[in-house]
């Protein structure tokens, strides 16, 4: 899922984009997993907008409860900017990721 998006937005080949089946990192960094707010009703407003701009879901995959975030680390470690997602759907745009790229 993580190389689809770098691609679908393209980012820079030196961005590096990870992800952890193991959802230690998850937790280290507090993003939430609730199946109150995956069928929340802010969820289903952005699953509504989502649609109106012509998306269409797809199969699941991964953890449908487990809520995303976008985090940007810099090389010793540093976290530069955190975003913690309140719903499926909810997270922050490529823009503001790459605004924070050191």
């Amino acid at each position: 899922m993580a190389k689809n998006f770098a691609e679908h937005y393209k980012f820079p080949a030196s961005v590096k984009m990870l992800t952890d089946q193991t959802k230690e990192s998850y937790k280290a960094l507090g993003l939430r997993r609730s199946i109150w707010r995956t069928f929340s009703l802010r969820a289903m407003a952005f699953y509504r907008a989502a649609r109106k701009k012509g998306f269409k879901q797809g199969r699941t995959q991964g953890d449908a409860f487990q809520q995303g975030g976008s985090v940007v680390v810099d090389k010793s470690g540093k976290i530069l900017y955190r975003f913690v997602s309140d719903a499926p759907g909810h997270h922050a745009s490529p823009e503001t990721l790459l605004q924070h790229l050191p």
